[in-house]
């Protein structure tokens, strides 16, 4: 018997989150793999949020595996979704909205 693969895009079109737990430990190349996934099942207009600790932030996982905010955006934007606003996320962390 052969497994048919769903097309998702056609369900998804709110939101893909992406935060440091699930990027810690990943290489470069891993990371832009989960920003290609959530490009593919998202619908047209759908929305990514993208959060993670500042870099200067004073606990969290190790410095090294943080992201710069300029560095996540280019990083997002490269994958084709486009940038839409900064989103509050503590005093910890930083958050980015992005649209496909």
């Amino acid at each position: 018997m052969t497994k048919q693969l769903i097309d998702l895009t056609k369900y998804y079109n709110l939101v893909s989150v992406i935060n440091t737990p699930t990027f810690e430990g990943l290489t470069g190349e891993n990371k832009n793999g989960i920003i290609k996934e959530s490009f593919r099942v998202l619908r047209e207009g759908g929305m990514l949020v993208f959060v993670d600790w500042l870099k200067e932030a004073d606990f969290g996982p190790a410095r090294g595996w943080r992201l710069g905010k300029e560095e996540a955006k280019a990083m997002i934007e490269k994958e084709g979704f486009v940038f839409k606003k900064e989103i509050g996320a503590g005093a910890f962390h930083f958050g980015m909205v992005f649209s496909k």
